[in-house]
């Protein structure tokens, strides 16, 4: 990278990347502006224990021109081969995340209070990210298989990061 440069990881749930600018939409990295914060919703067991640590911080949109970006996604086709394969619809979402998790009780409704919902609300395949990059205006598009990249130095980020039913997309705008 040259002077001046950055990388981002957005979305880097459980597993942000060293050397990059590390978002996610998680309780934990939201909570890390908050040191203590974190250790007393661990005691209560509201936050799990191996929820890790955060970087976080910028208050304001980071600017993306000319960037590229990696996007790894839960794979559709993989959910739905699987689920034709074995039949099991509670497996299906319960994999997928598709429906949102039932609240029991006070720590689960404080625990969406705080977090909100994480369940996915749109899944996609390649054919139908890919359209809809390309929609929106990115160009090249670019499916990968876990383990590549375009990116001339994505210094110690996971190429495979959850490569069991994930597929992976890197474009510029």
């Amino acid at each position: 990278m040259n002077d001046g440069e950055f990388m981002v990881n957005m979305g880097c749930g459980a597993t942000p990347t060293p050397g990059y600018l590390n978002f996610d939409n998680s309780l934990a990295l939201s909570l890390s502006r908050f040191p203590l914060l974190p250790g007393l919703l661990r005691v209560c067991r509201i936050l799990p224990e191996d929820s890790g640590r955060w970087v976080g911080g910028l208050e304001e949109p980071v600017g993306y021109a000319d960037a590229a970006r990696r996007i790894p996604l839960p794979d559709l086709r993989h959910f739905v081969d699987r689920y034709l394969e074995n039949g099991d619809g509670d497996e299906f979402m319960d994999k997928t995340c598709l429906a949102a998790p039932s609240c029991r009780g006070f720590k689960d409704r404080l625990r969406l209070l705080v977090v909100g919902h994480r369940h996915h609300l749109w899944m996609y395949d390649s054919r139908s990210l890919q359209a809809l990059l390309e929609s929106v205006g990115f160009s090249p598009v670019v499916p990968l298989a876990a383990g590549e990249t375009t990116i001339l130095d994505p210094g110690q980020l996971n190429l495979r990061e959850r490569e069991e039913g994930s597929l992976y997309m890197e474009a510029v705008r």
